[in-house]
């Protein structure tokens, strides 16, 4: 997620002559261990098409840390591409299905 969050950051900072250099869809699936023990998986989908964008993240608990305690994360923002960078218009979460918190941007 922070590798995906400095990468849209980045393409925010360019100008939109610029962005259409930036892929089309960016995925980064990722796992995390604590050790040698893998107790955690995810995916981030960044997708635009040079007039509006749309980032999904989700992750979930894995393996024995996923019997202890399930969570299941998804995040999605979604937006238009300015000039000026990205400009965010909604954003929600869901925890185990349900939903936890919103956003609307109003600029």
């Amino acid at each position: 997620m922070k590798r995906l969050l400095m990468t849209l950051f980045l393409a925010a900072q360019l100008p939109a002559g610029a962005f259409a250099a930036v892929p089309a869809r960016v995925e980064i699936t990722y796992a995390v261990f604590l050790g040698s023990m893998k107790i955690g998986e995810g995916r981030d989908v960044f997708q635009h098409d040079g007039r509006t964008y749309r980032v999904v993240s989700e992750s979930k608990t894995a393996g024995v840390a996923a019997m202890l305690y399930r969570l299941n994360i998804r995040r999605e923002s979604q937006g238009r591409v300015t000039r000026a960078g990205l400009r965010p218009e909604a954003f929600s979460e869901e925890r185990n299905g349900k939903a936890k918190r919103s956003a609307a941007f109003d600029w």
